[in-house]
């Protein structure tokens, strides 16, 4: 008989084959039947009120309240929708050829203000936001620049190895978001290459986190970029690849404020979130914005 102990194990290993099962299959899906699935997706949250629609409505509720209520719950389909083309294509650049990969990049904006950030010598921070495909702008910097890139380990170790196998398949390198990362940041940024770093992700309570306004409200948000600019002397470009309606991108660069290079944190931090905003409101409907950014207040 099973121990309950062994019992989770050989579930948990069912659960992760069945998953890398799925991110395959979904690899090799075309494109419209992919925006297909999407679509019925998206209709079912709305329709449920699923967590995520519920956390999408109220992220554009707060963020732009200029707009109608049918404005409104139009963004949010648009959101949710960019949101799982975004998922589903990410297994697609895992485990497809870097060439079909970068094939989908169709024009680069400011392609030279990367180059002249690189030419500094000193290492660049390449700022991506949740914005549009963040998976096929990190396979175009590998494609002339050497590259590493922070992430957040998976609890499965299958689909990690995966992640990783797919992540690295283009000659990028993979930080984990922990003490010896940062390190390998640091090291990557002092030998003058480029780091890749989702600034809109929240650390965990008490680790590398201030509050800074983002769209007007407070939002938690990591130190850790500020922290490496002033350490290194690197550049920063935000970046982004904007997913176009034949299935196409196009790879965005776009100058920091100089206030993000400033000395004193909070001036950094702020900058940071203002330069993230101005990101997403050129496509807002291709943020994620059902991801938790902002903090509920304890009622009293």
């Amino acid at each position: 008989m099973l121990s309950i102990e062994s019992a989770k194990k050989m579930s948990e290993q069912i659960r992760s084959t069945l998953a890398i099962a799925v991110l395959h299959a979904i690899a090799w899906l075309p494109r419209c039947v992919a925006k297909k699935m999407a679509l019925l997706i998206v209709f079912l949250a709305w329709k449920m009120k699923a967590k995520n629609w519920r956390r999408t409505v109220e992220n554009i509720q707060r963020c732009f309240p200029v707009l109608s209520n049918e404005e409104q719950e139009e963004l949010s389909k648009a959101s949710l929708l960019h949101t799982l083309l975004a998922v589903m294509e990410m297994p697609r650049v895992w485990l497809r050829s870097q060439a079909k990969t970068l094939g989908l990049v169709r024009h680069v904006e400011n392609a030279e203000l990367l180059r002249a950030a690189y030419d500094r010598g000193k290492g660049v921070i390449i700022i991506a936001p949740h914005l549009g495909n963040w998976e096929v702008l990190g396979a175009y910097l590998a494609k002339d620049y050497s590259i590493t890139n922070l992430y957040k380990p998976s609890k499965s170790e299958a689909i990690d190895k995966l992640v990783i196998e797919g992540r690295t398949a283009n000659g990028s390198k993979l930080a984990p978001t922990n003490r010896k990362g940062v390190m390998q940041l640091i090291k990557s940024l002092k030998a003058g290459e480029l780091i890749g770093i989702l600034p809109d992700q929240v650390p965990e309570a008490g680790n590398g986190m201030i509050e800074a306004p983002f769209f007007g409200h407070q939002a938690q948000t990591m130190t850790l970029l500020s922290t490496l600019l002033q350490k290194t002397g690197a550049a920063a470009v935000f970046a982004y690849a904007k997913r176009l309606n034949n299935g196409q991108f196009d790879i965005v660069c776009v100058e920091p404020a100089e206030g993000l290079y400033s000395e004193e944190l909070s001036v950094s931090v702020a900058t940071l979130n203002d330069g993230i905003e101005a990101v997403v409101r050129q496509a807002p409907e291709q943020y994620q914005w059902a991801y938790k950014r902002f903090k509920k207040k304890k009622s009293l």
